[in-house]
């Protein structure tokens, strides 16, 4: 996955705002990311969230606020000085298993990618009864997975295509 990011010459700047997290672990782990990772962040009370993005979402976990994430992410990249054209923003929020939770909770991981090109969001419901730990290895996955095309531009067949900028 890191080569497709380094050989793309894409510049990304991730938010994970809880769940998913140990994907910037997993992108650490080989060193040489420089290159290609400008920033990762964690805003994980809603303070930071709001801070953020700049207002209260709707919704904390839903495929709109990984859209913000991913949007306020992109646009950082863009202060920040570097081209327009290499810049992907990556915005993750999700609801995971917790303990003492309530009977009936959804559990959903949503995952955005913004550049100049094109907006793509992923929505996953889980529906097995998955640990919490499962649940944080398949937000990292996906996570992976788009950054992964996010930076090949193999979309058309995975990912939703909100909007074309």
């Amino acid at each position: 996955m890191l080569n497709t990011v380094r050989e793309s010459g894409k510049k990304l700047l991730l938010t994970i705002t809880g769940g998913g997290t140990e994907a910037i672990g997993e992108i650490l782990r080989y060193g040489g990311c420089g290159q290609s990772i400008i920033e990762a962040r964690v805003p994980y009370s809603m303070e930071s969230f709001d801070d953020f993005i700049g207002s209260k979402p709707d919704h904390y976990s839903s495929h709109i606020a990984a859209c913000q994430l991913a949007a306020t992410s992109f646009w950082r990249g863009i202060s920040l000085g570097f081209n327009v054209k290499d810049v992907i923003g990556i915005g993750t929020c999700c609801t995971l298993y917790k303990h003492n939770e309530r009977e009936g909770r959804q559990h959903k991981i949503f995952i955005a990618s913004h550049s100049l090109e094109r907006t793509l969001i992923r929505k996953l419901l889980i529906t097995e009864k998955m640990t919490r730990e499962e649940e944080e290895s398949l937000a990292c996955k996906n996570i992976l997975q788009m950054i992964k095309i996010s930076c090949s531009g193999e979309w058309e067949n995975s990912y939703e295509i909100v909007g074309n900028n």
